[in-house]
């Protein structure tokens, strides 16, 4: 007889206020009396080991499509209609085809191009800390760090970090648990972002770069079919 998952006896955690220490506190808590946790969205799996299984289980799939819907949204909403899919919530023949359409921006040789610019971003961002001698790592450099490499990758001046930043936070509120009050500026960021970047494609139709961008266009003059899709 198998036991459904919902009527398991579960350790809970949640992790929404919580500074990262704490957070890994009460996963480490959850850990002792399962392998297994009730989380805001769902499971939360405690096991480094359980959570390779299951990634390499293609049985599995992500859920981050259904997002919305856990969220409380209507199945009629508005927000629901005018989303784009995304590469994260892409599975199968989809997601291999976008894959290798970006595959060739991050081989070793193209992320070799990039090391001396990330360099100096995160020298940067030490730099602000070295008189002090301490920080707290995951807030000061880790989650400032990515910003300027995407544009970077991207093509996009620095002048328009700032924009991307503010995009970047809009649109990850969906992982907020609170998506009925926070659509308004998930969808406001969502359309700020495209705009921008398709400014960006017809341009580097005109004058291909060294970016991803110029990259992805390519295999459409060759007749692959690639179609703009989500960027988050």
């Amino acid at each position: 007889m198998v036991t459904p998952v919902h009527d398991l006896d579960l350790p809970a955690v949640d992790f929404e206020g919580l500074e990262r220490q704490e957070a890994v506190a009460a996963l480490d808590a959850a850990r002792k009396q399962h392998w297994l946790a009730r989380g805001m969205f769902g499971y939360v799996v405690t096991n480094y080991d359980d959570v390779v299984a299951i990634l390499r289980d293609r049985r599995f799939h992500s859920a981050f499509a259904l997002l919305p819907e856990m969220s409380g949204l209507p199945p009629d909403d508005p927000f629901l209609a005018q989303r784009r899919q995304s590469i994260l919530s892409m599975e199968g023949p989809e997601h291999s085809r976008l894959r290798r359409l970006v595959a060739s921006a991050f081989t070793p040789k193209s992320a070799d191009r990039l090391r001396p610019f990330m360099r100096t971003v995160v020298g940067g961002l030490v730099d602000q800390f070295v008189a002090d001698g301490r920080c707290e790592f995951v807030h000061d450099v880790c989650e400032p760090y990515p910003i300027p490499i995407i544009c970077e990758l991207l093509g996009a001046p620095k002048e328009d970090w700032k924009l991307f930043s503010q995009w970047a936070t809009d649109i990850f509120r969906i992982f907020n648990g609170d998506l009925v009050n926070d659509k308004a500026l998930i969808q406001a960021a969502s359309e700020e972002l495209e705009a921008y970047v398709q400014a960006m494609i017809e341009e580097r139709r005109k004058s291909p770069a060294p970016d991803l961008l110029s990259d992805m266009i390519r295999p459409r003059r060759r007749g692959t079919g690639c179609r703009p899709t989500s960027w988050s």
